[in-house]
Formats: C-alpha cells, structure tokens, sequence
C-alpha cells in the first residue's frame, strides 16, 4: 500500500497545530486565573486591612471603657466610712458612672464574614494568616459573651440593689452624699468587686484580640508587600 507523504505530512502539521492551540489556550487560561485570583487577593487584602485598622480602633476605646470601669468600682469598693468623706461627690458621681454602665464591644466584621462565606480566604498565601482570620470572629465571640454577662449582672442584678440611692439620682446629675451608705454596704462591695474582676476578664481578653489584630494587619501588609 502506497502511502501518500504530503498527506501524511499535512495531518502531522494539523495535529501539531491544534496541538499547539490547545496547549496555547490552556496557557493562556492559566494566565488569566492567576491575574484574577491576584486582583481578587489584593482586594481582599485590601478590603480586610481597612476593617482591622477600624477594630484595632474599636478595641482601643473597649479597652479605655473597660480599664475606666474596673478604676471605677475597684475605687468604690476601696472606700470605707473614714476615706470616703475625702473624696469629692464629682469623683463619686463619675465612678458610679462607669459602674453602672454596660460596655458591649461591636467591631466591622462584615468583609471577614464575606471573605468566609464565599471561602475567598484560600486566596491568602500565608497558612498563618487565614488560622488567625479563621479563629478571628469565634474568639471576639468569646469578648462579646463575657460584655453580655456583665451587662446582664449590671442590669439585672446590680441596678435593682441600688437603683433607687443611686442610679435615679445619677441620672439626675445630682449625687451627693447621700450615696455614701449605699456605697459603704456589704452587698454593695460584693457587687463592685464582682464587677471589678468581670471588668479584669474582659480587659485581658481585649489585650490579647488587639495582640491578635496587631498581627493579622502585620501579615495582611507581607501579604500585599509579597504580592
């Protein structure tokens, strides 16, 4: 059987090119998903730098109010009928301030949770840095559970027991020394030593989210430096 050489010829160029094509357009494919998953990611990181920076923000005022709060009933609790006749009602009034006044701590979450649900957070290069985001909204979780049991004892528990002596006329803006007694009570300073060492609770939590925050935002920046 004669074989036809310029035939022959003609379909090895054919296979090759389409060869070639097919090996161009994979190429080229590969190209255009690496060029869009490194916008996607410098987005992301982008978008995900800007939240932190609004959380180490909010962090930073959670822990002015909770640190103003512990101050507050730790000095409350301290007095005692001799030292509290040396202290001004103005001082007295702003301790009670504080004391009674629940903190709940909201930092943006939102391009986190977005970059979670739509699994964006495999874009990230660094094994490190999508562990800390990963774990990041279960452990302010934790910050938040603790502000709710201190509100609820707050409101629930410690406003009741002096509501009448104290929070009436606080809100009044009229303390005098009249609340004294109320402060000099045995039930009394087991409340503010209870709140005292909630406050404590949630002010080492706060530390360790604002060493966590510190962190993300570091890798978020190598992430964009390496990209």
């Amino acid at each position: 059987m004669k074989i036809n050489r310029e035939r022959v010829n003609q379909a090895v160029f054919e296979v090759a090119i389409i060869t070639v094509s097919i090996l161009l357009a994979f190429a080229l494919e590969r190209w255009w998903d690496e060029r869009v998953d490194s916008q996607s990611r410098d987005e992301l990181a982008a978008s995900l730098i800007q939240e932190f920076e609004a959380v180490e923000a909010e962090l930073q005022l959670a822990m002015d109010t909770h640190r103003k709060r512990q101050r507050s009933a730790s000095r409350l609790s301290e007095l005692d009928e001799d030292s509290i006749t040396g202290v001004d009602t103005t001082e007295i009034s702003e301790h009670w301030y504080w004391v009674v006044t629940p903190n709940e701590t909201y930092p943006p979450t939102g391009a986190l949770l977005s970059a979670i649900n739509d699994n964006r957070l495999t874009l990230l290069g660094n094994a490190t840095l999508r562990s800390h985001l990963a774990s990041w909204v279960n452990r302010l979780e934790s910050l938040r559970q603790t502000e709710r049991v201190l509100a609820d004892y707050t409101l629930q528990i410690f406003w009741p027991s002096v509501a009448t002596d104290v929070v009436i006329p606080l809100n009044m803006e009229v303390i005098g020394r009249e609340t004294d007694p109320v402060i000099l009570m045995p039930t009394t300073k087991n409340h503010l030593n209870l709140l005292s060492l909630g406050s404590n609770v949630a002010i080492s939590q706060v530390a360790s989210l604002q060493e966590e925050a510190t962190e993300i935002l570091r890798l978020l920046q190598e992430e964009t430096d390496g990209a």
